[in-house]
């Protein structure tokens, strides 16, 4: 790796910080991490340092600096990275790390980048505090100044590649002027649904005058009304989880007209724990006035986030007091620029933008500050397929005023649309940056049809929201063609004591989503504290007589309103549910009775389990037997969830799920009634992409129905997986996966399932029938094949491939372009089905690796009609030199042929190459087929074990991550919490005997008790698959503690004789295990040389706190669960 000479200081030093400009960097200044292991490479170039690698060997890049740049010491910094990335380069996220004094090193993490022309700027708010991981040195989590700049990170999204400039990196300090800027978070209108917090089931805070509170709405205000002293919490039950950052007091405007008060806020930290107060509570003195309470004493500046608990009063007059409350504002010191919102507007009160209404589109920007300001909005729009849109606005704010204007766009394709906004105050240097974003679509809703064979549905936490928030809901729910929510209030919220009923929230939304023509199913669940028999709320075993009781009232209540009564909410978990499947059963029974009785036309559904991966235990699966067997006859649908990826779905419903319908001889309809992905860790289009395989397959299995889970994210934490299953974001910000609903529900809403013609293709192929339409969904799942060509057989007058945001593009009826994005084929005038087949696939099977030559092949089959000629032309990105590959071929009618292609990756190229196409035409015909395919390039090991040397793979991110607790929410504590829960660094190495895999383990609990070595996988160990090219099978091996184990050899070895011949060691240093498992070379039965020509290498590391497998985090997929070598990267040892 060469660099130009220095010619100038690589940094600037400014007023506000400095400027490191990348084009001037030298080798003494900045190097890339383990460039040659992982196949990367940075060459400088006239805009900076620009690196290239292929995200199938090596996602990470990392630049060191080795001058360690000195930063100033700072109480608030922004450091902005400028990157410019070739079009098609995906990046996931981008971490930048500092080290301080004690050598300790801190990072910060940046998901959402702004555009500035083709550059993407993102920006780093730094605190001493704020670091969102560290390790080492002093460890303490804050910045012991002096502090340097250590390195940056780039990680690209699985499957992408290309390359990155690195351009420049700027330091401000941020604690420049100040102004005082007010945020309106209440103001006691419909937005709000407050609730005294007495102990209405869940007891947040005991009040001393229990019963003795009331309250009393009005227009834009709220009567507090205590008739005895003591102290009552007030709490917005619809805002719980609104996060607001860094502010310095809390303003109350109250009116006291009767009695004396005391008043204090009740701050919370993400996940629940109160933020202790040492001081006072203030007294609120007669008549109305503006109380501001000083939140300095809490510390919330070292909290990038706190939440509003509820508002603590206490009535001290012995005949209580009475209060009018008309607003709650959060008071900030922040820069100018900080103190300007931008927002988007769509003519709904969501953000919805109908196709025909484009006009209604506008921008806003509100001043929050008390001195006026010129302010200007730089906004990048850019929607799921990275087409990008830029504008920009200057506008004169007054103090506290606002201005909205119609931007200068025509938006080219429909979808949800991000909009990455900065925003910057004349006379400052800083910048505030953010992202909304909108949804433009032709809405599949609200309207009145209904599918006869299929649901679409969405859960939702309406019940739980104040009536504007549940109104929005109803209304998204609604737009994007939803037919079916489950959305129900708890027993113990209907039922407060045995004979208090308050069925108001329950009405409220059946009435809200009959509006818009939604159904309703709802839930019979959650114990109040007064029937549960063991003491126990919500997940209590209730009182049979209280059960009964409370079920035939609903009945009575709602009779034909519900679309189904579903008995209980994942029963099979015991954080839902602490009784046995026997108990349950009886449950089932009694509320079926009841139901039959009083509610006759409404089916009973029996569970929504929630999975059968054995993740949470045993318990999940042989409670779900249990019940079908014991309970049959005392349900209509058989309810079932099943969260996480599509794979995992699929595999666990054809091997476990269906398997167990016929077992149990279960014959019902099924309903796939809560299931989804998190999008967690910037994993949005995962998320999209998980929705509309997950319907499709569930719809092709026999489903009726198949609800989302859910509508609105339940937090703001880019990490928490529980805070990320929404379609929008908490703040009703749509998501990708809000336009695929809406894509599905627009294209298949009227129609009946067909066919699977996936075994036919190769690919995952779909054919449904929508009147005189056929449609087929349908994705390619070879990892070695970008696109896959099907063959639709049957006339049609024409074709539109509809991709996943619903853009509609026309297309020859007879070929279907499948690739790993998935889409919609949409023939019209249909006549009756055709068969489907392969028609074309490009494959580059193995691993590229740069110099030596790799050999692909093209399969070719001619669906119909008379004997051709065709000729194909191969080319490939650059970097790839097609070595050689026939022209032409003549096909006969069902014939296939494969065509071979030699290539190789030049070295020059490095990693900066992705694909290989292939054009195909027949004689005689204008058309032109194209199917292309990546290449995976290999992980290179070095010939000689250096001391000191960095691994070949280091796991310590989110994506490295499988959780067995994706499914059950009341084991959110199992979650992987970061590189300290558990991350690990691999080696591998060989000398002339002996092949060693080494890993070091960062574990904060390591347990292994398992006296079983073929059951050392349930505590913590290391395990590995090794597939070498010629042998029949792979070895399986693992080791823990003083044991290792060999579960699966190749065809023809004997695994107990290789067990016998490995050499295991387990060291425990401090928080990190140390495993070394060394095989003997004959043993595997290879050579030197087969590790120089490669092998395909996968590993994970099993983790274990003492309650049970959590999960792993793991090189690739395909070795935790399902068994699949064709997702491992390949192994190259140099030469």
């Amino acid at each position: 790796m060469r660099f130009p000479m220095l010619l100038l200081p690589a940094v600037l030093l400014l007023a506000c910080g400095w400027n490191y400009d990348m084009k001037s960097l030298g080798p003494e200044q900045c190097r890339l991490h383990l460039a040659d292991r992982r196949s990367q490479t940075a060459q400088p170039g006239p805009q900076g340092i620009r690196l290239a690698w292929n995200a199938g060997s090596y996602r990470r890049a990392e630049l060191l600096f080795t001058d360690r740049p000195l930063l100033p010491p700072f109480r608030r910094a922004t450091i902005a990275l400028e990157l410019a990335v070739t079009p098609g380069t995906e990046i996931q996220n981008v971490h930048l790390r500092l080290q301080d004094a004690s050598s300790e090193t801190l990072s910060w993490l940046a998901v959402e980048p702004k555009r500035e022309a083709d550059r993407l700027v993102y920006r780093f708010t730094l605190t001493p505090e704020n670091a969102s991981s560290h390790w080492v040195g002093n460890r303490n989590g804050k910045i012991d100044f002096p502090a340097r700049l250590h390195d940056i990170a780039v990680v690209l999204q699985p499957g992408s590649a290309g390359t990155v400039t690195v351009e420049r990196l700027t330091f401000s300090d941020d604690d420049g002027e100040q102004v005082t800027a007010l945020r309106t978070i209440h103001d006691f209108s419909d937005r709000d649904w407050w609730e005294i917090v007495l102990n209405p089931g869940r007891s947040y805070l005991k009040s001393d005058n229990e019963g003795a509170v009331s309250l009393t709405p009005g227009e834009n205000q709220l009567t507090v009304t205590a008739s005895a002293p003591g102290r009552f919490l007030l709490r917005d039950a619809g805002a719980q989880k609104m996060e607001y950052r860094q502010p310095v007091a809390l303003l109350l405007d109250a009116e006291l007209t009767a009695g004396e008060a005391t008043f204090r806020p009740i701050f919370a930290i993400r996940g629940g724990s109160w933020i202790a107060d040492p001081g006072v509570p203030l007294r609120i003195p007669t008549g109305r006035s503006k109380l501001r309470y000083d939140l300095a004493r809490l510390e919330t500046a070292k909290l990038a986030n706190i939440l509003l608990w509820g508002l603590d009063f206490k009535a001290t007059s012995p005949d209580g007091a009475r209060l009018l409350l008309h607003g709650v504002e959060l008071e900030y010191r922040q820069s100018p620029a900080e103190a300007v919102d931008f927002a988007v507007s769509t003519g709904e009160t969501v953000n919805v933008l109908a196709k025909g209404k484009e006009g209604a589109l506008r921008f806003r920007l509100a001043n929050r500050s008390g001195l006026p300001v010129k302010a200007n909005a730089a906004i990048v729009l850019e929607d799921y397929f990275g087409r990008r849109l830029r504008c920009e606005k200057t506008v004169a704010l007054e103090a506290g005023g606002a201005s909205s204007w119609a931007p200068e766009i025509e938006l080219p394709a429909l979808g949800v649309w991000l909009a990455d906004y900065e925003i910057s105050v004349e006379g400052d240097p800083r910048r505030h940056t953010g992202r909304r974003s909108f949804a433009y679509l032709e809405p599949a809703g609200p309207n009145r049809r209904r599918n006869p064979e299929f649901t679409f549905g969405i859960c939702t936490h309406s019940a739980e929201m104040s009536p504007a928030d549940a109104e929005r809901e109803a209304l998204l729910a609604a737009l994007c063609g939803a037919k079916s929510v489950r959305a129900f209030t708890e027993w113990y919220r209907i039922q407060r004591s045995k004979d208090s009923w308050d069925f108001r929230t329950a009405d409220r939304i059946l009435a809200l989503y009959d509006r818009y023509h939604i159904r309703n199913m709802f839930t019979l669940a959650a114990t109040p504290l007064w029937a549960a028999e063991d003491g126990i709320i919500w997940s209590g075993k209730p009182d049979h007589a209280a059960w009964r009781r409370y079920v035939a009232a609903m009945a009575e209540r709602y009779k034909g309103r519900f679309a189904n009564w579903e008995i209980w909410n994942e029963p099979d978990l015991r954080g839902f549910a602490k009784f046995d499947p026997e108990e349950y059963v009886r449950l089932l029974e009694i509320a079926c009775r009841e139901l039959r009785k009083a509610d006759p036309g409404t089916p009973v559904m029996i569970g929504g389990f929630s999975t059968l991966s054995g993740g949470p235990g045993p318990r999940a699966a042989a409670f779900h037997r249990e019940a079908l067997l014991r309970g049959k006859g005392f349900f209509d649908i058989h309810c079932y969830h099943e969260h996480g990826t599509f794979e995992d779905y699929a595999l666990l419903v054809d091997s476990r799920f269906l398997p167990l319908r016929r077992e149990t001889g279960t014959t019902v309809p099924w309903f796939s009634n809560e299931t989804s992905i998190t999008s967690a860790a910037g994993s949005e289009k995962r998320q999209a992409v998980t929705l509309f395989k997950k319907l499709v397959f569930a719809w092709s299995r026999g489903a009726i129905g198949y609800s989302w889970y859910d509508l609105r994210n339940d937090g703001f934490s880019p990490t928490d997986w529980e805070h990320n299953f929404g379609m929008t974001t908490y703040d009703f910000q749509p998501k990708f996966v809000y336009g695929v609903y809406n894509t599905l529900a627009s294209v298949l809403g009227d129609a009946r399932f067909v066919r699977d013609w996936s075994r036919e293709t190769g690919c995952r192929l779909f054919e449904f029938r929508s009147g005189r339409q056929r449609i087929f969904a349908g994705w390619n799942r070879n990892n070695d094949a970008e696109q896959k060509l099907i063959s639709i057989g049957g006339p049609a007058s024409r074709a539109a491939l509809v991709d996943l945001m619903g853009n509609r593009t026309p297309r020859r009826p007879g070929v279907f372009q499948v690739g790993r994005q998935p889409a919609l084929l949409v023939l019209e005038d249909a006549g009756e089905s055709g068969p489907a087949g392969l028609f074309a696939e490009l494959s580059l099977p193995g691993a590229a690796v740069p110099g030596r030559a790799l050999e692909g092949k093209l399969r070719l089959r001619l669906p119909e009609g008379p004997k051709q000629k065709c000729a194909f032309t191969f080319t490939g990105t650059p970097g790839v030199e097609v070595l050689s590959a026939p022209g032409k071929a003549m096909l006969a009618p069902g014939e296939e042929k494969t065509i071979p292609v030699k290539l190789r990756i030049r070295p020059e190229a490095g990693n900066a190459v992705n694909a290989l196409r292939a054009a195909i035409r027949f004689d005689g015909k204008a058309e032109q087929y194209e199917c292309a395919a990546p290449v995976h390039f290999a992980v290179p090991v070095p010939a000689k074990d250096i001391p000191g040397r960095e691994p070949e793979f280091l796991l310590d991110k989110a994506t490295d991550v499988y959780s067995s607790f994706g499914n059950d929410p009341a084991n959110t504590h199992m979650l992987w919490s970061g590189p300290k829960d558990l991350s690990a660094r691999i080696f591998l190495a060989a000398d002339e005997t002996d092949f060693t895999v080494r890993v070091r383990v960062r574990d904060d609990v390591h347990i292994q008790e398992q006296t079983i070595p073929a059951q050392l996988w349930k505590d913590d160990c290391v395990q590995f698959r090794l597939l070498f090219p010629g042998q029949r099978g792979a070895w399986e091996i693992g080791a823990a503690g003083d044991k290792h184990f060999v579960w699966y050899a190749p065809e023809g070895f004997v695994k107990e004789e290789a067990d016998r011949r490995i050499r295991s060691r387990v060291i425990r240093e401090k928080d990190e295990t140390v495993y070394e498992i060394r095989i003997p070379l004959a043993a595997l039965g290879i050579g030197r040389q087969a590790l120089r020509d490669g092998f395909r290498f996968n590993l994970i590391v099993n983790d274990n706190d003492g309650q049970g497998r959590k999960g792993w985090i793991q090189v690739a997929p395909g070795l935790g669960g399902n068994k699949d070598a064709e997702q491992y990267p390949f192994v190259v040892f140099e030469e």
